[in-house]
């Protein structure tokens, strides 16, 4: 008798830890799929980049004429480009020292002006 109820506890306990184990790896497996199908990837196809360097000043004038160590630029399409450079002169920036990553195709001008470019102001 005490060894049939000694199985049922036994039977009991197992069935709440499998069940535990259970929702622990459900939560993980949760966690994973959410974090693989938020995370944004990048594909180098769909990016390029400039380098501005030290002392370079690289102001609204490489967007409307674009120089051959910038012409990346020419990938952004001309309208955005124009109006890029309308910005900068209006605000009186340049961009700034360092590397650029930017949207070859496609970009909005919000992107390029908020996220993308880095300015500062001429002295």
């Amino acid at each position: 008798m005490k060894l049939i109820s000694f199985f049922k506890k036994l039977g009991v306990f197992l069935t709440i830890l499998i069940w535990i184990g259970t929702l622990i790896i459900t939560f993980f497996v949760g966690m994973a799929y959410h974090w693989a199908s938020t995370t944004e990837i990048k594909t180098s196809k769909d990016y390029s980049r400039i380098v501005v360097e030290e002392n370079d000043v690289a102001d609204y004038k490489i967007f409307l004429e674009v120089p051959k160590e910038y012409s990346t630029l020419e990938q952004i399409e001309e309208p955005i480009r124009k109006t890029i450079s309308l910005y900068m002169q209006a605000n009186n920036l340049k961009l700034s020292e360092g590397t650029h990553e930017f949207t070859r195709i496609n970009g909005s001008l919000d992107e390029y002006i908020n996220e993308e470019f880095q300015f500062e102001e001429i002295e």
